[in-house]
């Protein structure tokens, strides 16, 4: 049965890195598996490590973020309150005017 395209391309990469022994499943041990796992687990431990490291480092910039986007909120609350009440000020003026 011949072998599909994708173990064929994983070979040639393999033998290209001389790690044949990594790559075919049929040859793997239970130790081969439990070492890269923790291998993998090291690289994600080291990755999510530095993840965390940026998001404090850029904490601040955040907080400024924060407090922009509050600015502008409260802004726009301002802007429709002034826009809805505008026709309310409007008719209540024209009837203080008539009074005159």
């Amino acid at each position: 049965m011949p072998q599909p395209k994708t173990s064929s391309v994983r070979a040639t990469g393999a033998a290209k890195r001389g790690s044949k022994k990594e790559l075919d499943p049929s040859r793997l041990t239970m130790k081969d598996l439990l070492g890269r796992l923790e291998k993998h687990e090291a690289e994600c431990s080291l990755r999510y490590q530095r993840i965390e490291e940026k998001l404090a480092e850029n904490s601040e910039a955040f907080d400024k973020m924060d407090k922009k986007i509050d600015k502008f909120d409260n802004r726009l609350w301002a802007i429709v309150l002034a826009a809805f009440s505008a026709p309310l000020v409007t008719v209540v003026l024209v009837k203080l005017l008539e009074s005159l």
